[in-house]
């Protein structure tokens, strides 16, 4: 049995019965595409052709793509993640278009792919700014911290030295003597870091070596170390620098 064939407006054929089969399956002839022989009362779809069926397969219902789905919901997290989302939402993306494109219609999700790779991308680009930035204000940072402890060291100092100076005169004590902790801390606001501490220490948390009357008070050597990037001897005047 030959067949004749209406596909895109041409007339193709004859065709043998295997033949129509194979190009069916290499989906060079469409189902809708229509067909006669010898003995048909009229032109048909191929797919109404008795002699044909088993020859396709039922046509399966387009599946979303669950890699394009998961790949807008992770572009979508990265916003509200600071970026930490956003590689994997570019590597889903770009799986899931490939899947897309060869599976001849079988998956859906384009747009979802390619709206999670462009927020993906997004991600990234404000992820890198966000380092980059860090990375550039992180030293004047760190700065700006040090200058602080340091001056809130020098106050430490300077709120001993001045507990000394009334401890010696409401005690008539005379130069060369050392007065102990406990001598000290009535002269301190009671609400002060230094008024409630059992021990006498700086910001920093190291001893301080409470001095003799008429003896200037030394900055402990681990505070000097760990501050004098950003206060020279100059800055603690008029105490002691080791």
């Amino acid at each position: 049995m030959q067949f004749y064939i209406h596909h895109n407006g041409q007339r193709l054929g004859p065709y043998s019965l295997e033949e129509v089969r194979s190009q069916i399956a290499n989906r060079t002839l469409q189902l809708s595409d229509l067909a006669w022989h010898e003995g048909a009362a009229d032109w048909q779809p191929l797919s109404t052709i008795p002699d044909l069926a088993g020859s396709f397969s039922p046509p399966v219902a387009a599946q979303s793509s669950g890699l394009a789905t998961a790949s807008m919901v992770l572009g979508i997290l990265s916003f509200l993640l600071c970026g930490l989302t956003s590689l994997p939402a570019v590597i889903c993306g770009h799986i899931s278009l490939s899947r897309i494109k060869k599976s001849s219609g079988a998956l859906l999700g384009e747009g979802k792919a390619i709206a999670g790779l462009v927020m993906g991308y997004m991600g990234i680009v404000v992820l890198l700014v966000v380092a980059l930035l860090t990375a550039f204000a992180a030293p004047s940072l760190m700065r700006a911290r040090q200058r602080t402890q340091a001056t809130a060291c020098k106050t430490d100092l300077m709120q001993i030295n001045n507990a000394i100076g009334l401890w010696a005169s409401e005690q008539n004590k005379k130069t060369g003597d050392t007065p102990a902790w406990s001598d000290l801390q009535p002269h301190m606001n009671e609400t002060s870091r230094l008024g409630t501490s059992a021990t006498c220490t700086d910001t920093l948390g190291n001893p301080i070596t409470i001095p003799p009357v008429g003896q200037s008070i030394e900055v402990p050597p681990a505070t000097w170390r760990a501050l004098s990037d950003v206060a020279p001897a100059e800055f603690w005047s008029p105490f002691q620098t080791p």
